[in-house]
C-alpha cells in the first residue's frame, strides 16, 4: 500500500500543477464542457450516445477527484468562464 499511495500522491500533486495554471484552468473548463460535467448526459432514444455520454462524463469526475475539487469548484470554474476569469 505505500507505494500505491505514495504514487497516487505524486499524480495528485501533477494534476494540481498542471491544472491550476492558466492554460491548465482553460484546458480543464473545456474538458469539463465537453464531458457533460454540469448538465445531462442522456439522449433520448439513443441509449448507446447516452452511455457514451456517461463515460465521458465519468473521466471528467475522475480528473475532479483526482483534483479533490468539490462542487463548489466547479461552480466557480464555470462562472469564471462566463465572465472570462482564470481558474481557481
Amino acid at each position: 500500500m505505500g507505494r500505491a499511495f505514495l504514487r497516487q500522491a505524486q499524480v495528485a500533486q501533477a494534476y494540481r500543477r498542471v491544472f491550476e495554471t492558466a492554460d491548465g484552468g482553460l484546458v480543464l473548463r473545456d474538458i469539463l464542457g465537453k464531458c457533460h460535467i454540469l448538465e445531462t448526459t442522456a439522449v433520448a432514444g439513443d441509449s448507446h450516445m447516452s452511455a457514451h455520454n456517461e463515460g465521458r462524463r465519468a473521466a471528467a469526475l475522475d480528473i475532479l477527484e483526482t483534483l479533490r475539487w468539490t462542487p463548489a469548484h466547479v461552480v466557480a470554474l464555470t462562472q469564471e468562464q462566463e465572465t472570462g476569469g482564470e481558474a481557481p
